[in-house]
């Protein structure tokens, strides 16, 4: 005959080194939402309904008038970025950060102006030498207000590129703002190969000088600063 021993303390034993040891994982980097359902419901104090979303239920149900939630979200990410007073911190929103990604590509099919949003339609910030927009004219200034008979005033300049864009080989008419006086512009879209770099030779105080301006950060572009320089 043998006496069975009880199995009570050594089970206990195991489960004990089995939460310290999940316990120490957590604290070593791991994340609460790896536990089991049960032993994460007696570890950690879950808030189903934090003050993000508080805020939101709050204003989606009681404002006095609809309320787009991804607005909501995106105009709340854009003024956190924009408290930093960072000139170089920028929020996209998915709409805008795809325009964003497109510009990483230097070979588009449009008319060949660097383009920001004003009041009135796209400010021209820069013209490419060579380009459509060039030849027929267009200058640094000029404000394109239309797009065929789609007016610009107030849109973003996602949505006025993206008309302004299009298959090489196309027409595209433009009306141009030049001080006070607007006129038409039909131009034909073509490949357009944007500069990344460009390079000139100034003269500051009698002296010249060599300004090389680099005009986006893409795949390439240190290769051909230097060649620049």
């Amino acid at each position: 005959m043998y006496a069975r021993r009880s199995r009570g303390p050594r089970v206990a034993v195991l489960v004990l080194g089995g939460v310290l040891v999940l316990l120490i994982g957590i604290l070593l980097g791991g994340h609460p939402s790896w536990l089991p359902s049960p032993i994460r419901s007696a570890f950690v104090s879950q808030n189903d309904d934090p003050l993000v979303n508080q805020v939101l239920g709050l204003l989606q149900n009681d404002y006095y008038r609809p309320l787009n939630r991804s607005q909501l979200i995106n105009k709340g990410l854009a003024g956190m970025v924009a408290s930093l007073d960072d000139p170089y911190s920028h929020y996209y929103d998915p709409t805008n950060y795809q325009g964003f990604l497109s510009e990483d590509n230097p070979h588009l099919s449009g008319i060949g102006v660097d383009v920001q949003a004003e009041s009135r339609g796209l400010l021209v910030d820069e013209v490419f030498p060579g380009s459509p927009a060039a030849t027929g004219g267009i200058q640094k200034g000029d404000v394109i207000v239309a797009v065929g008979a789609t007016s610009l005033a107030s849109r973003s300049a996602n949505f006025g590129s993206q008309l302004i864009k299009g298959r090489a080989g196309t027409r595209v008419t433009l009306t141009i703002l030049r001080g006070k006086k607007t006129h038409p512009v039909t131009l034909v879209r073509a490949d357009i190969v944007v500069p990344v770099a460009a390079g000139q030779i100034v003269t500051y105080h009698g002296i010249k000088l060599g300004a090389v301006t680099l005009t986006q950060f893409v795949d390439g572009a240190g290769a051909e600063l230097r060649t620049r320089g």
